[in-house]
Order: structure tokens, then sequence, then C-alpha cells
């Protein structure tokens, strides 16, 4: 993939394995020379024909070029050796005259454009119009109309660099891709449809007369600033949109609005964060499946009859559903932190804690993925690519702080904390250590311990400080076969002669939880006031509270917004903490 800014997307490049069939070759007849043979590009095309290769050497070509209907390879030195200094060096420039580069006169898939830059053009950056030519490892870009505009065409684009032009001047805004009655493969693209103010796309579809007949609609492993929108062909034919990140923060943007789609419409593997999701307005059937699709306005949208909607995961979104019934715990899908690894640094790969690895459709093949796999397809665009993540262990502790608080000098305190294997194979802890064992003591005897996945060791630490000092500090260091490095980190102060009532003899009730209520009772006689909190497996707070125990009686949690799952509970009176293990079960889930 060739992209202006390769630090920025360099975590999106799908391995070459990929893609091997479209290394680009030169034609099978002459090869043509500029500026050896030729002064300028357009003087070697209408000295060729179908068949030729025209190589354009390195420099600036202020000029626009015509395929004049051949059938020709249009390359830069980049067909050699792939070094893509020779596409940002071999620049077809308008200088805002008309557009950069015109396929408008039958071309087929051997009218090849590959290896240029094309920019600061009055109109389009590319134009094809009743041809359907091969376009990729180009930039395009700083131009004042739609990047590539195709109309009547079944174009490859592949492997390119493409913008939109977003400002209202020169008749615009313009998006990237445009395409007017016609079908395109769209493959591993980086296609710049970022505007603040939503008022153009990425990717364009106007189904004109109803779509270019026989054409199939192919968008895959693209990563995409902006979204799609338009209608696609009830022809019978395959229409697909898998395997591409979606980055849209405007606010006004959905991923895909879908005007009009049909039962061959496949979403699958697809990750989506921010603004809208996925959202189809009209026809019927679309099969959703295998997707991502986090912290967004509405998750999925759908304005038709039917839908298959299995094996996604819908997060963090104003509604996750809408037009449908909420989908959560129904055909596979879930709603849960998929874990993306820097998100912040637009890297969507997930942590070896993700519920969506080895969560996708059992039925899809998982055969591209790295070793160890799970024997099953990832969630998101990695699923089936040798960029998928592993399925390896993966270690987590609930809390991963434990603060002690105050403690007498020669007394002590004992908490809880809860050690996970949060992956997705069996995890093997080899030591603990930590520095100072006589003030931070913890209940490990040493030796292997294995954790297959979602098992729980409690571990017991006990803070005992033997001298008057202001604050102490440590930390619990577990050598294990995860990835990410398990560790506690421990803190604790002293006072002299405090004796506050302990959190002992706590019994919750009833376990599992199938209602909404979760009771806690001790037998102690409670008088202060309680900090209650419950985390996720994930490691997220999603309850607290402050409660205030009267006397022996239990104390009632309204825990009706939990879903099903496993949860950790906290209780701190400020001298002792309880941690316990509880399960929620619902039902209708």
């Amino acid at each position: 993939m060739i992209l202006l800014n390769q630090k920025f997307l360099s975590c999106f490049i799908i391995p070459l394995v990929c893609y091997i069939f479209l290394i680009p070759q030169t034609g099978e007849g002459r090869t043509i020379h500029v500026p050896a043979q030729y002064n300028t590009i357009q003087a070697a095309i209408t000295a060729s024909v179908s068949g030729d290769t025209v190589l354009v050497e390195d420099g600036f070509y202020q000029e626009q070029v015509n395929f004049l209907g051949k059938n020709i390879v249009l390359t830069s030195r980049f067909i050699f050796d792939n070094d893509s200094t020779h596409i940002y060096n071999t620049e077809i420039n308008r200088n805002y005259l008309n557009e950069g580069v015109k396929i408008i006169n039958g071309e087929g898939p051997t009218a090849q454009l590959i290896g240029f830059t094309i920019s600061n053009c009055l109109w389009d950056g590319v134009l094809c119009k009743n041809s359907s030519p091969t376009i990729y490892h180009n930039i395009i870009k700083g131009n004042d109309a739609y990047g590539i505009s195709l109309n009547n065409s079944n174009a490859l684009i592949s492997d390119n660099e493409i913008h939109c032009y977003p400002n209202f001047d020169m008749g615009g805004p313009y998006d990237a891709i445009q395409l007017i009655n016609s079908g395109a493969m769209i493959e591993r693209n980086f296609i710049d449809g970022d505007d603040i103010n939503g008022n153009v796309y990425a990717i364009n579809f106007d189904l004109g007369d109803g779509g270019l007949p026989g054409a199939t609609t192919d968008i895959g492993y693209n990563v995409v600033i902006g979204g799609f929108f338009g209608g696609l062909p009830d022809n019978g034919l395959p229409q697909l949109i898998h395997h591409n990140t979606f980055m849209t923060g405007n606010g006004y943007t959905s991923a895909m609005n879908i005007t009009q789609c049909a039962s061959n419409l496949k979403i699958f593997n697809n990750t989506v964060t921010g603004a809208d999701g996925i959202w189809i307005q009209g026809g019927n059937a679309p099969d959703i499946r295998n997707n991502v699709v986090a912290n967004a306005d509405n998750g999925i949208e759908l304005w038709v009859d039917t839908a298959t909607i299995a094996y996604n995961d819908v997060w963090n979104c104003n509604n996750n559903y809408s037009g449908v019934q909420d989908q959560t715990g129904k055909n596979g899908n879930i709603s849960a932190d998929p874990g993306f690894r820097d998100p912040g640094h637009h890297d969507f790969h997930f942590l070896c804690w993700s519920k969506c690895i080895d969560a996708g459709d059992p039925s899809y093949d998982y055969s591209a993925e790295p070793t160890p796999n799970g024997g099953r397809i990832n969630m998101g665009s990695y699923g089936n690519t040798s960029g998928a993540d592993h399925s390896d262990p993966c270690i987590r502790t609930f809390p991963d702080t434990l603060d002690f608080g105050y403690v007498a000098v020669n007394h002590h305190k004992d908490s809880t904390v809860f050690i996970v294997n949060a992956g997705h194979a069996q995890l093997t802890i080899s030591a603990m250590t930590n520095s100072n064992i006589n003030i931070f003591g913890f209940n490990y005897a040493g030796g292997a311990t294995l954790l297959n996945p979602n098992d729980t060791l409690p571990l017991t630490v006990s803070f005992h400080p033997l001298t008057n000092k202001i604050h102490y500090s440590d930390s619990i260091l577990i050598t294990s076969n995860s990835d990410i490095p398990g560790k506690i980190n421990l803190m604790g102060n002293t006072t002299l002669g405090i004796e506050n009532e302990k959190v002992k003899d706590i019994v919750m009730y009833p376990v599992p939880v199938t209602g909404n209520d979760l009771y806690i009772k001790t037998g102690t006689l409670w008088s202060q006031e309680l900090s209650v909190i419950i985390f996720n497996i994930e490691g997220e707070a999603v309850y607290s509270e402050i409660i205030h125990p009267m006397g022996y009686m239990p104390v009632e949690l309204n825990l009706a917004k939990l879903v099903s799952g496993n949860y950790y509970l906290t209780i701190d009176c400020g001298v002792s903490t309880f941690t316990g293990k509880f399960t929620i079960i619902r039902k209708s889930e």
C-alpha cells in the first residue's frame, strides 16, 4: 500500500501475501520511454498501441493524460523495484486545468495506471467513463473535484492513496471516490473522506440507471477516514464490504450509509469507530457479521424488514442497535470492550484479553490467521488475515493496585487480589516476587500454576508495617507466559494505635444472581460507611456505591443494569478490604 503518511498508517498495512497477484507487470508489446523518446506522456501514448508500456521517469509533468482507448500500461519506475519514492517523484500536475488522467474510451482491465502522484487538477484526478481500467499504487491528492470518478465502469482500484476535496468553492465539496452506474473492486487503499462537517464521503455510490449489469462491488482491506454512502445494485451478484477499517470522527458521517441493498449484500469483518456505524436505509436481507463497531452514535441501524446480524461486537455506542431489537447475547453478538491496542494512534489490533479474538462466525475460514489462532476467525478487520492477533494467554489482576490505607505499626491488614487468565490459551504462572516480603506478604507457595482461559487464582496480600514510616510502596511481579506483564501495585501508610472495625465474615447472596439484586451480609456490627465497587472481567468499574449499613441487616445492591457475566466486588472500610467474585445470569440473554 502506498501511503502519504506511512508512519501514521503503518499499522494498517496488509501483508504482501494477501495481494501477491497484484504485482505490476509491463505490457507485452514495446516499452516507450518518457522523456528519453518522447518529451511528454501524452505524446508517448499517442505513439503507442494496445499492449505497449509507457515508462515514465521521475519528473514533474504538467499535462493532461488521455489513454485514447488503448489498453496500455502507463507506469513510473515503481513497477520495477516497488520503491515508493518513484510515486512521490513522478507527478502529473495539471496546474488547476481540467482532469489529470482520462480513461474514457472503452479501455479494459489491461489498461493500467501505476505509480504516479496526480495533483492540482481543476476537475477529477482520474476520470473513468465507459471503461474499466486497473488503477493501483498511486497518490491522488490536492485536486479540486473527485479523486477518482467512475461512470459506467467496473474498475479495479487497489493500493492507492485517494483524497477528497472538502471545500465549497469550485462547485465542491467532492468525494474521494465517486461511482455512477458503476461497480468496482476497491481494495487495500487509504481513502481520505475527512470533513469536519460531514459534507463529503470517502466512497459515494450513485446507482444511476440501476447499476452496471454484471458488476460486482467488492470493497475490502481499505483504511477509510470518513464513510461509504449510496446504494448497491440488486443484480444477483455478490456485493461485499469486508475487512475495512472505518474511522469517522466528525459526528455526522456514517461509516456505511447504505441507501439501498439486497440479500446479496454481505458486510463482514470490518472495524468501525466514531459517528454512526452501519446504517442500512432500504432494501432487504443484508448479512452483517464479524464486525466490531465501537464508540459510535448508532452502532447498527436498520430500516429494513429482515437482516442477518451475527457474531458482531457493538460496544459503547449511544444506541448499540436502532430500528432492530438489541442483538447482544443473540447469534454470537456481544457488547464488550474490544480492547484496541492503541486507538489514539489508529492501531485497531486487539490486546490479548479482547473478547473479539476467536469470536467470529465459526463457519468462516480462519486459515490465514497466524498460529496459535484458536481454530476460529477473529472479529474485526484483521480476521482471517496474516495480521490477525494470536490466541494467547493473558494475565490480568483485579484490582491491579492495592491501597491498604492506614494501618497501625505491628498490626496487619489483608486484602485479596484475583489473578485471571483473560486470554485464549493456558496461562502458566512460574513465579511471584516483590521487594520486601516482610512488609507486603502474600500466600503464593511457588512452583508452576496453570490457569485455563477465564480461570481465577485468588491471592491474599497482607500489609504489616514494622515502623512508623509515612508511606510504604512495593509491587508484586508475576512471571508467566503472557505477553503482557503481571503486576500488582502495593501501597500503604502507618498511623499510631488506630483500630477501626474490620470487614470480615462477608456473605453474598444469591449467587449466581438471576434477578436484579445482590445482598451482602457480615458477622460484624457495622457502624461506618463502606465503599463498594464492582468490576467486570475487563477490569472496568461498572458499579460503585457508598453504603451505610444498619447493624447486622443485609445491604441490597441493585444490579439491574449489569449484563450476564463474571464480576469482582470489593468492600472497603478503610482498614480492611473484602474482595469477592460472583456471576450474573440473565435468562433473557
